[in-house]
This record gives C-alpha cells, structure tokens and sequence, in this order.
C-alpha cells in the first residue's frame, strides 16, 4: 500500500497532529475549564471514577465487581457470567468499524524495538519520559511498571465493555489469540523471557491491551456505540489533557501493538462479515500516524546523498529577499511547496508542547530502525531547524501561523534547539521536496544581487521600523507634511527676501 492510498482512505493527512491541535485548543475553551469543576473525579495515584462507578453495575454478568487482571475475566464467564447478544460493531456500524478500517485482518511480521536501539543511550537516559510511558503501557515492554498499575484496571474495564458489546465470551478471543501468539512474540525484538516462557499470559496481555485501544481510539474518533461508558468518565469520555497524556504514550516506539492482535479481536467479534472492513492498513500506531503525517512524501519526494552539510538558509533570509510564508490547510509533509507565481512557501502547521516532543523523538528514533522509512519526518525535522536560527525566524513563521503554540519565540527557540540535540540527525542522506527547495534558491540568488538586495532590506526596514501599525503611519505622514511646510515656508521666506533687495 502506498501512501497515496493510505492518505485517501483516511481523509487526508493530520493523524496525532490534529487530534493534539483540538485537544490542545479544547483544554482552554472556557467551557471545558467550567466543567472540570463540576466533575467529581479524582486523579492521585490510582485513576478511579467516584460517581461513574455505575458503568460495571449495568450489566451484572460481566461488570459486577472490580477487577485487575484478564485471568479474573475469563474466570468470571466461566462462571457463568452472560451478556446481551448484540454483534460487535452492530450498535455502531459506522463508528468503531470506518474509524479502524486500515486494521488489517492478516499482516506480516512487524518487529517492535526498544528506544535505545535507534537512539543513543545518552539521549534516551537523558529523556527518559519522552521515551517510555508515563500513563499506560501498551505491550509486553512496560507492563507492570509501579507507575503504570493505576491504569490497568480501567484496561480492564475496557475488556469488560468489549465482552458485553459483542455477546462473545472471553475464550473465543484468548483462543484465537493464542493460534497466534508465536507470531506475535515475533513481532517484539528483545521480548522478556517471562513472556516467551507463559503463552497464555502473553495472550491475555495481547486481549486486554488490544480491548483498550480498541475502546479507546473508538471513543477518540467519537464514532457512537460507546454510551455504556459513564458521562464523566475519565479515560473513555471526556478530559482533553489526560487523553492527550493516553495519546502521547500510544506513539511511543515501545508501546505498541501489532495490527494481528487488533484484527483478530475484530474478527472474532464481528464475525467473518466484518473482515472485510477491516482488511488493509497498518496495526502499528505510530507507522500509521507517520504515514498520515507525511501523505504521499514518501513517493513525491527525492531521497538524495550527500558529501558535504546541505546549505538551508534561514526563513528571515528568505523573507527579506521577498518570499512570503503561509501554512498549509492540512498537516501533511507532503504539502511543503514553493509557489513562484506568487513567491510564497507553503509550510505544514509545526506543533510544539503538550507531548509533541516526544512524538518527534520516537518517529525519529522509529525511522531509524525501519529502513524502508527513507527518514522522512527526520530529514523534514532537520530542514525545518535549519530554517531556524534566532527568536526573529519564530516570531516569522509564529506570525504565519506556521508554529503553532502558546509560548514567546524565546522558549519555543530553547524547546527547538533542545529538540535538534536530542534527535541527533545524520543530514547527509535526506528525503526532501528537493525541486521546491531548489526553486525558493533559484528565486533567492535573483533577488539578492547587489542592488536589488539594498532595494530590499531598505524597503524591508522602512516597514519594519515606520508602518507596523497605524500609529507609526500617522506620525511618518505627519513628519512629511511637517517636513513639506516647513520647506515651503523657507522657500516663501527666500523669495520675499530676495523681491524685497530688488
């Protein structure tokens, strides 16, 4: 599948950008910081719902008491426990089925890494938060971290959902998984050998963390079929910040999941007619935000070599020789253009704060580890800093709604140089829009010769310095017509001395 393909599917780019972009704006609205007040939820070492503690009662069979591990599940349905026929996926057939449709029912072996294997050791001790999760652990790598406990009885909980939604009982989907679970242990370089050593446990992991993000990113994509959940539910409903921090740790490199687990929940759940829905795409999370987030760069740009440091010249450079700058509609890589009819460059939103570092880190540290990848978001992030080199080339792209964030040109500098050492790029092999680049240069070294750069900078400071606001301009065009009397009154005064000697 290539990028094009994916992309349209999709509905164009933007993937975690986006869903960062509304969670981020959302968390400021007036009437979210309202109805934090109101909730009574508490978030202080274990994560629990006080008043929403009525979404297990509902269904007595399978949500009758609070449990921790997937073993009491399965335990509880033997029991006894029954739940409402309903097909998985009926109550919403538009919702969780469209919004997981590049699931894909079979996928080969996709090897999962840990961090320091495509990152130097110094930059992952030194970020260590960027790198593992810090809310919920998804796989086999973090799992029964201290600070990662609070969350597994609301993945737990998820299961539970999941069980009752599709009248299926718990065996049916460990068994399934377990016919695949050789192939899944394949899919994590590096597994513990306590996991090697358990099939069922490793299984069991497989179906609970799969429930989760199957609950979660359905109810993330507010697709319906998700009303058993209570109204303030802190993981499956509402809270922006914490759905960014569950967000920020489903893209880290080691929490993820293969696309065989969730597709085989899929299947089981949905019955046979449901595998179609779900039978092309990526499972892997963090693949298929990258390939949201860079379109169809992957086949539009040039992966070039090189022998030497490229020269990428910094955004004012540039504005000072007349490109102008504007931000993209989408936030996709692909989209970077240079528009010569109009000597503008077109750039893809940058976002910064509220995890995005992070996000950076692991797409770059993912890139590395996956050849076929051409380095594409490493080799844009290593252009992108180029471009800047002081806080003038934020406050620029800022402006330009380019850089989109909260904080002064001075610490979004700090966070970029920052970011830039910990990424540790290798800019001799990059994956570029190379003619673009070309063009915006061609257009430079026109336009900065010697007397039409002078022209430039001179005109460039006369807006800078006299007409950035209305003020400025009323003062300049009050000096003129000051300087205009005062020269026409000197040359009346001159011709009336000069007639009076006659």
């Amino acid at each position: 599948m290539n990028s094009d393909e994916y992309t349209t599917r999709n509905g164009g780019g933007g993937g975690w950008w986006k869903e960062a972009r509304a969670a981020y704006e959302g968390m400021y609205s007036s009437s979210n910081a309202s109805s934090f007040s109101d909730r009574s939820t508490r978030l202080e070492g274990e994560i629990y719902i006080n008043n929403g503690r009525h979404d297990r009662a509902m269904y007595q069979g399978y949500l009758s008491s609070p449990t921790s591990t997937v073993a009491s599940v399965l335990s509880s349905a033997k029991g006894g426990g029954t739940s409402p026929a309903s097909p998985f996926l009926a109550q919403a057939p538009n919702g969780m089925a469209s919004s997981l449709s590049t699931i894909p029912a079979t996928t080969a072996t996709v090897a999962f890494f840990r961090s320091e294997l495509g990152t130097p050791s110094d930059i992952v001790k030194r970020n260590t938060e960027s790198y593992h999760p810090q809310t919920v652990s998804i796989g086999p790598y973090h799992y029964g971290k201290p600070h990662l406990k609070a969350m597994e009885e609301h993945k737990n909980r998820a299961l539970r959902h999941l069980l009752h939604r599709t009248g299926k009982p718990a065996e049916e989907f460990m068994a399934e998984l377990k016919k695949v679970a050789k192939e899944l242990m394949d899919s994590y370089e590096q597994l513990d050998e306590e996991w090697v050593k358990d099939e069922e446990r490793f299984a069991q992991l497989m179906l609970q963390d799969g429930s989760f993000f199957l609950e979660f990113r359905g109810r993330k994509n507010g697709k319906g079929g998700f009303d058993t959940y209570a109204p303030n539910d802190p993981i499956f409903r509402e809270m922006p910040h914490l759905t960014l921090t569950i967000l920020e740790d489903l893209m880290m490199l080691e929490n993820q999941l293969p696309g065989l687990v969730l597709s085989t929940i899929l299947r089981v759940g949905g019955g046979p007619e449901q595998s179609s829905e779900v039978g092309n795409g990526e499972g892997h999370y963090l693949r298929r935000n990258r390939w949201r987030l860079i379109g169809n760069a992957n086949t539009a740009w040039e992966y070039k070599f090189f022998n030497q440091r490229p020269k990428v010249r910094r955004v004012t450079d540039y504005h000072k020789a007349g490109v102008q700058f504007r931000c993209t509609k989408t936030f996709t890589l692909a989209d970077l253009a240079f528009d010569p009819a109009t000597d503008t460059l077109k750039l893809p939103q940058f976002f910064l704060g509220l995890g995005a570092e992070s996000r950076y880190l692991n797409l770059v540290a993912f890139e590395r580890l996956h050849v076929e990848t051409r380095h594409t978001v490493s080799s844009y992030l290593w252009m992108f800093f180029e471009f800047i080199r002081s806080a003038e080339d934020v406050a620029l792209l800022q402006a330009n709604g380019v850089i989109m964030t909260q904080t002064s040109s001075e610490a979004v500098l700090d966070d970029i140089r920052k970011l830039s050492r910990d990424i540790n790029f290798v800019p001799y092999k990059l994956h570029l829009p190379f003619k673009a680049m070309e063009e915006l240069e061609k257009f430079y070294q026109t336009k900065t010769n010697k007397w039409n750069r002078r022209f430039r900078e001179w005109r460039l400071h006369l807006q800078q310095t006299y007409f950035r606001n209305p003020w400025t301009l009323i003062s300049v065009v009050a000096a003129f017509i000051l300087l205009d009397l005062t020269v026409t009154q000197t040359i009346y005064s001159a011709l009336s001395y000069y007639r009076s000697n006659k």
